[in-house]
């Protein structure tokens, strides 16, 4: 037997409230009509009864289960429903990092080691971005010394290594532009002396 009203309408008017909502987003979310929500909240004689996906709807819209959309609407007589669990996600795996394997071998040092730490920076990074294998460790000495102290993982340390790297590129190649730069003008102002002579 359907006993839509009271304690339909309570649950409703209840969730509305909890949730900050007005009963036109209630039957928005569950889509069905302002009216037929009316209808079913007051208990008015000749209303049809819920589809399941209707009741489903109302509950996720009420932010409830369906099981208590069913009581309230049918009492004792309301189907037992089993709600489908959604199974958790499956763990990701992280991919290990490219030169795992290579640093696994200890001749490049423990972790967190001085010599680990210029390895990663002049074997791996520097050979990655192409170039050559010495720097002024003076520049990227809190880098390594942080990464001594265990604030880096040899993936940070490296990712930060081919930062400086590709900052270096491009303060090298900004370097050589304004050279080539210097040199046309002043081949230019060679030429122009030349031929006003």
């Amino acid at each position: 037997m359907l006993h839509m009203g009271t304690r339909i309408g309570d649950l409703i008017d209840r969730q509305i409230i909890a949730l900050g909502i007005t009963q036109g987003d209630v039957a928005r979310r569950t889509g069905v009509s302002e009216a037929y929500l009316s209808v079913m909240k007051s208990g008015k004689k000749g209303a049809s009864a819920p589809r399941p996906k209707t009741v489903k709807s109302l509950a996720d819209a009420l932010g409830v289960p369906s099981q208590e959309v069913w009581d309230a609407l049918m009492g004792e007589n309301a189907p037992k429903v089993v709600e489908q669990q959604t199974p958790p996600p499956a763990p990701t795996q992280e991919k290990p990092w490219k030169y795992s394997d290579e640093l696994a071998n200890n001749r490049h040092g423990k972790v967190h080691s001085r010599q680990r730490a210029f390895y990663i920076w002049e074997n791996l990074a520097c050979r990655d971005e192409e170039l050559p294998g010495s720097f002024d460790s003076s520049v990227l000495q809190w880098q390594i010394e942080d990464y001594i102290n265990g604030q880096y993982t040899d993936e940070e340390l490296y990712n930060a290594a081919v930062q400086w790297c590709q900052e270096c590129k491009k303060v090298t190649l900004e370097y050589y532009r304004n050279l080539l730069k210097q040199e046309e003008e002043e081949r230019r102002r060679k030429k122009g002396g030349l031929a006003g002579k």
